[in-house]
């Protein structure tokens, strides 16, 4: 199948690319150095929200993250998992913009020794799709004995291997709006799509875009894939 360059609109809610990483120095005293060599690239401070739950008890979960992002709409958090999470908070700046990024903001880090070796990467895309019920338009499908038409909503996970990679391939289809920035509409249908490779240790920033770039390829392949032919048509598919 031909994979289209993008679609319009691009559907996506959340584009994150998680880079897990080993460092010489500990998590609480690199902040102050992660902060001071990402204002220097033209990030700034974002302070975390503190989440109140229904029995009235705070989540301080978030409070030893550090969360920065820049003019592009680039969110950066620093994870005390030893790990850098990606994600644009606002439009997709297509990859090519986001990908120069990722590899000046990686490149810097191990440049000055925040970052001493990858070990592990994913890339998960979220896709949001208002209004439409996403198990009539993609090639997936569910035997059972109960009718179709008494099916609500559905929620279906699966775990892959591909090669040396983990897809995890999350759908829902007509769940009840919940307050996602881009809702519209009385239902919602996701795709989920995370693709991991780990075990393995690289400190070159080259060897790690490429990673990365495989990594987006094939949660690309296998979203693009998904899709019923005659419904891509309906998302203005662009090729080549």
């Amino acid at each position: 199948m031909k994979i289209p360059l993008k679609i319009t609109p691009d559907h996506i809610r959340d584009s994150i690319v998680q880079v897990y990483f080993e460092s010489e120095i500990p998590y609480i005293p690199s902040i102050g150095y992660f902060h001071s060599y990402l204002l220097s690239m033209g990030y700034d401070y974002t302070s975390s929200q503190i989440k109140q739950s229904k029995s009235n008890e705070i989540d301080l979960s978030f409070l030893n993250h550090l969360f920065v992002s820049n003019s592009k709409g680039i969110k950066l958090n620093i994870h005390p998992n030893g790990s850098l999470i990606f994600n644009c908070i606002s439009s997709y700046p297509g990859w090519s913009i986001y990908s120069e990024e990722l590899e000046r903001v990686i490149n810097k880090l191990i440049e000055v020794g925040l970052i001493k070796s990858v070990t592990r990467i994913g890339v998960r895309y979220t896709s949001e799709f208002p209004d439409i019920n996403i198990l009539d338009n993609i090639n997936f499908y569910c035997t059972t004995n109960i009718s179709q038409e008494n099916i609500l909503n559905g929620k279906f996970n699966l775990e892959i291997q591909d090669k040396d990679c983990r897809v995890i391939l999350n759908i829902v289809s007509n769940a009840p709006i919940m307050p996602f920035v881009n809702s519209t509409g009385n239902f919602i249908s996701l795709i989920d799509i995370d693709v991991i490779i780990e075990k393995f240790k690289h400190s070159n920033t080259k060897e790690i875009m490429n990673i990365i770039n495989n990594l987006h390829q094939k949660q690309k392949e296998n979203f693009f894939t998904l899709l019923k032919e005659d419904f891509l048509n309906t998302l203005n598919p662009i090729y080549e």
